[in-house]
């Protein structure tokens, strides 16, 4: 199907069906940057010819946000890698932001509870941990983590802080 999306995508001329054609190779599983990449240059060209067009403008902005995306889960790919071969705080943020931006908080989870196993335990994955559940809507679950760690490190004051944070969340 991706093979018969790029065909068509490059042979058609009239400008509402490169749209259109833009469009499926955005959205078909398995495409890549580079699909995405030749969606938006013929994407750009067909809305040109088409500027007044209401449908024309959905769609290209449409292109460029599944652009947007496609790039956001690169960096989130590469976050990650990196994260699991030089372990920092910085990394492992950043691959929390990315994968929020994307909406897959629940992944970000699920991974760096993986790697915090994986480690068998480290401080700085912890925090970025508690600030995923937190993010995730996960309150409950993050002040177990951080109860856990303030056990580790009681007098750690960023703790604290993230531990009187949460319980305002839910109240307590």
């Amino acid at each position: 199907m991706l093979d018969e999306i790029r065909r068509q995508l490059v042979q058609v001329q009239d400008p509402s069906e490169v749209l259109i054609w833009c469009v499926r190779l955005v959205e078909c599983p398995g495409s890549t940057l580079e699909d995405h990449l030749l969606a938006r240059e013929r994407g750009q060209a067909a809305v040109a010819e088409l500027p007044d067009d209401v449908e024309a403008q959905h769609s290209w902005g449409y292109i460029l946000e599944q652009l947007g995306c496609a790039y956001i889960d690169l960096a989130a790919q590469v976050y990650r890698r990196a994260g699991e071969r030089l372990g920092t705080r910085r990394l492992w943020g950043q691959y929390v932001l990315a994968q929020s931006r994307l909406l897959r908080q629940d992944q970000a989870v699920e991974v760096l509870q993986a790697e915090i196993r994986r480690r068998g335990g480290d401080r700085d994955l912890e925090a970025v941990l508690i600030e995923a559940l937190k993010e995730a809507g996960q309150a409950a679950d993050a002040l177990e983590a951080v109860e856990a760690a303030l056990l580790a490190a009681p007098q750690d004051p960023w703790l604290h802080n993230v531990h009187g944070d949460i319980l305002a969340r839910l109240g307590d």
